[in-house]
């Protein structure tokens, strides 16, 4: 199959075929909160590093299932920037991994941008940091040529 065939069977599949995407995106604030429902209770951690390090445990438990998949099954993993540079190459480089997206995780737009550019082969999946500055009371072409310029900003972030 041709590059463009498979881009073009790959589009088709994720516009037709059921399935879902599972977010891990716990941030500092909702951490806590995501590892009681885990079954960890609070004060198991005595500082954030504990915390992340517990929360990154749970998601290791739930990405090691790729390795049960089918050779030719594809997925697609959206997370959290990591606190650590390219803590999820394992990931990107796995033969089911299609592609790892990172959320922006709470940070202002600039300091994800920064910590999603050492992350080699992620791509951002931002929301929050892709709309911080944009107002209601901006004209149409204020407002159009920030969004410019922050899709930009996030589009060579994800270049590395």
């Amino acid at each position: 199959m041709t590059a463009r065939g498979l881009h073009a069977h790959q589009l088709q599949k994720m516009q037709t075929q059921p399935g879902f995407i599972a977010a891990l995106d716990q941030s500092g604030g909702s951490t806590p909160n995501a590892l009681r429902l885990y079954g960890i209770k609070d004060g198991a951690w005595a500082n954030e590093e504990e915390m992340f390090a517990l929360v990154h445990q749970m998601r290791t438990r739930l990405i090691e299932e790729l390795n049960a998949l089918p050779g030719e099954q594809l997925v697609m993993l959206k997370l959290t920037l990591p606190e650590h540079d390219n803590c999820y190459a394992a990931c990107v480089s796995h033969s089911n991994v299609g592609r790892v997206v990172a959320l922006s995780g709470g940070y202002t737009r600039d300091e994800a941008n920064r910590r999603l550019r050492r992350q080699h082969g992620i791509v951002a999946s931002f929301s929050r940091a892709l709309v911080e500055g944009l107002t209601a009371q901006q004209s149409e072409a204020e407002f159009n040529a920030r969004l410019d310029t922050y899709i930009q900003s996030i589009f060579e972030a994800s270049n590395t």
